[in-house]
């Protein structure tokens, strides 16, 4: 299905679609608490997160190896991702 927004349509009508359409067909935002939690309940993500507040990654451990080239780009917030 496409959208098209018609330009003739005054701004706040186009607005007013625009927003509809996002807030419709967008995907719902996964919130924080769902990142914290699943980061709690992963003990490769545990062990990733306390490389992060290390400010290294632990190379022998196998489980996190798939973020080494990442690593420089990760960060926590509130305690997760």
């Amino acid at each position: 299905m496409e959208t098209v927004v018609d330009v003739n349509i005054p701004i706040k009508q186009n607005r007013h679609c625009v927003s509809y359409i996002v807030s419709c067909d967008a995907p719902k935002a996964v919130t924080k608490e769902q990142v914290k939690e699943a980061t709690d309940e992963g003990p490769a993500l545990q062990t990733l997160k306390r490389c992060i507040h290390q400010g290294w990654i632990v190379t022998k451990v196998t489980s996190i190896q798939e973020y080494k080239h990442v690593f420089h780009e990760l960060t926590t917030v509130d305690g997760s991702y």
